[in-house]
């Protein structure tokens, strides 16, 4: 956040904000934000097929659900029915576990059992999920269809990839496992397994990823409400 504090150039918090008075300090931390393995409790969410875990969010009021976007981690350890979320698009990457058959509405059942499967749909559609041996762990992306629309990508990272950030975009990206570095706009920050970096920017920049590992990496594009 921008701050007119007359003294420091920069003050962090223990929530994590980081406030400057300085704009060009301001255009570089903003650049990167991240979120480290070690949960908020209150973020981790009981549910009727086991839990969830916020990873990172927009919230907003005017939304259905009060977020324009949300990013999570859940487990689903019993058979039963996906929570309805209308006026929102959804998107699910299977992570571990033996994986799970899907009936949503009247289709045919989807059968999803290879690690990074992923499968789009809507939030108000009827969705019932059987277990096919154990719980499951899976990367959950949700968002407002009225304003946002998500990509959601995952890859193995070996050497050097690169992200273009730009006014209206913000990437996440979630390392599954191995390590990287972001470098951009004269910074760099590091990131572990189970860490999440956010990078949004008010101008077109190349950001590079250096490393070795899995990546998941999911692009929010803003648009005008419907």
């Amino acid at each position: 956040m921008f701050s007119f504090h007359p003294v420091k150039h920069i003050a962090t918090g223990e929530g994590g904000a980081v406030t400057t008075n300085r704009k060009d300090l301001y255009d570089k931390v903003a650049l990167f934000r991240t979120h480290g393995i070690t949960k908020d409790p209150a973020l981790l969410e009981k549910n009727d097929g086991g839990w969830t875990t916020e990873i990172a969010s927009a919230k907003d009021p005017d939304s259905p659900c009060g977020f324009r976007w949300r990013v999570s981690i859940a487990e689903i350890e019993s058979d039963g029915p996906f929570s309805s979320f209308p006026g929102i698009e959804r998107d699910l990457l299977l992570l571990s576990g033996s994986g799970m058959e899907l009936d949503i509405n009247d289709a045919p059942a989807i059968r999803m059992e290879r690690r990074f499967q992923h499968i789009h749909f809507a939030g108000e559609d009827r969705v019932m999920c059987r277990l096919l041996a154990g719980p499951t762990r899976d990367f959950n992306v949700m968002c407002d269809r009225s304003s946002t629309h998500a990509e959601v990508p995952a890859r193995p990272l070996i050497g050097t990839m690169l992200v273009f950030a730009e006014p209206g975009a913000s990437w996440l990206v979630h390392v599954l496992g191995g390590s990287c570095v972001f470098r951009g706009n004269e910074q760099s920050i590091a990131a572990e397994s189970g860490d999440t970096t956010l990078i949004e920017s008010t101008a077109h920049q190349r950001i590079v990823i250096e490393g070795s590992g899995e990546l998941i990496l999911v692009k929010f594009t803003q648009h005008a409400p419907d």
